[in-house]
């Protein structure tokens, strides 16, 4: 004998079927950033911010935090330009040595979903970085895990050209290794 389904629940079961089948599909443009704030509506025909036209420092570098030997700084950029730009994304950072040689960098994306940063002349956008001073296995100890960098080779998102920036922190050992996010709005 065949096993049967009561009536009500066979209904039951297609009606919650249906509905979960409603949530599948596209997905619908975000109108709101993650803290339900609107978001400001974006030119796709804003040209992407360059290297040509942004300088940067390097800002608000903390100490060693605890056992883990966690350092943080910002990285901002400003657009130097006569027109608005965008940023979207991570770009590149390549950090150099005191010799003007290139040393061991390593990024790792961290962070939101990047979306749309529109930079007009003179305003500013943010990355922060994370990186450790405590060497890896097969690195020499603290501090000279690598020699200190000079300076950090900044390639916007999209961008194969970069501009340099002073680097003011010290050693980044776990061979080079930052934690980076997506390029952010900066108020002020």
């Amino acid at each position: 004998m065949k096993p049967s389904v009561p009536r009500g629940a066979a209904a039951l079961l297609a009606g919650t079927a249906a509905l979960a089948l409603t949530g599948c599909g596209t997905v619908s443009p975000r109108t709101a950033d993650p803290a339900g704030e609107p978001l400001p509506p974006f030119d796709d025909q804003l040209p992407e911010c360059n290297a040509a036209i942004l300088d940067g420092r390097v800002t608000g570098v903390t100490g060693v935090d605890g056992a883990a030997a966690e350092r943080r700084a910002t990285l901002r950029v400003v657009n130097t330009g006569v027109a608005a730009c965008h940023l979207e994304g991570y770009g590149d950072l390549q950090l150099v040595g005191p010799d003007g040689g290139l040393l061991p960098t390593v990024l790792h994306r961290v962070g939101n979903e990047p979306r749309p940063t529109v930079l007009d002349p003179g305003d500013r956008a943010a990355q922060e970085l994370r990186w450790s001073t405590a060497a890896a296995p097969g690195e020499p100890g603290a501090e000279a895990c690598q020699p200190a960098p000079e300076a950090l080779l900044v390639t916007p998102p999209d961008g194969t050209a970069t501009f340099r920036v002073d680097w003011p922190a010290g050693a980044v050992c776990q061979y080079g290794r930052f934690a980076v996010t997506e390029y952010h709005e900066v108020p002020g």
